[in-house]
């Protein structure tokens, strides 16, 4: 969007002509990206532009959201699905996990103006936007995505709403301070193709947060028989 002073782009570019975005593009990358698509529209590319010291503003672009994303690799898709389970039960501050009907995605702080966060499948993810790639897709099986959203007010605080005040390693510091990943130290699981009917069944009424009408005696024999697949009820 231009009004004739000011551009305005909105959007993933790192998704922009591709069948897929299994891998990402850094920051500089995106907005690289970003202006392959201005020039085609004959508009003037993004830059950092000059710093201003007297008042830290800089002359060029300014960041209002910027996503960053790491890819886990969890062995194999029940460990992926281990992940997404353990994650719905951790706190951020005073924000719990929430998990998603589907049971492959949990949030954190989602409607918040500062930061937020989830973790999906990355495989189901894209097949979602219809990636029919089966290399593709075999490959992602495996992969939880992280992704940390940082909103307008995060970035106007910590002083990094200025596109030339990101380095080489700014976003990588910035997700390592933000990752719920990070706090898993070991986490044990094994596939849970091989998972019984009846554990199933528990293990859906728990991760779509449903009553699962166990007695209390069956409810703790199910949760130490899920316990060996990494979930914990």
């Amino acid at each position: 969007r231009c009004d004739g002073f000011q551009i305005e782009f909105s959007g993933n570019p790192g998704r922009w002509g591709r069948p897929d975005n299994l891998w990402g593009y850094s920051v500089m990358g995106a907005i690289e990206r970003a202006n392959v698509i201005l020039q085609g529209l004959g508009l003037p590319a993004f830059s950092a532009g000059r710093c201003q010291s007297d008042s830290g503003r800089w002359s060029g672009c300014r960041l209002s959201r910027v996503d960053l994303t790491c890819n886990w690799h969890c062995g194999d898709r029940g460990g992926a699905a281990a992940v997404i389970a353990w994650l719905g039960g951790q706190h951020v501050g005073r924000q719990k996990g929430v998990v998603a009907a589907d049971g492959q995605t949990v949030m954190y702080g989602y409607g918040g103006r500062y930061v937020s966060s989830k973790a999906y499948l990355k495989a189901q993810e894209m097949r979602v936007h219809g990636c029919d790639d089966n290399v593709l897709l075999e490959t992602a099986e495996p992969i939880c995505r992280e992704e940390v959203t940082l909103k307008s007010r995060y970035l106007t605080e910590t002083g990094l709403c200025w596109l030339g005040q990101w380095g080489d390693d700014t976003a990588e510091r910035v997700f390592q301070e933000r990752s719920q990943m990070q706090r898993i130290e070991s986490i044990e699981y094994e596939c849970l193709e091989g998972m019984p009917r009846h554990l199933r069944a528990t293990y859906a009424d728990w991760i779509n947060g449903r009553d699962t009408g166990l007695s209390r005696r069956t409810f703790y024999r199910h949760r130490s028989e899920l316990l060996r697949y990494g979930v914990d009820i």
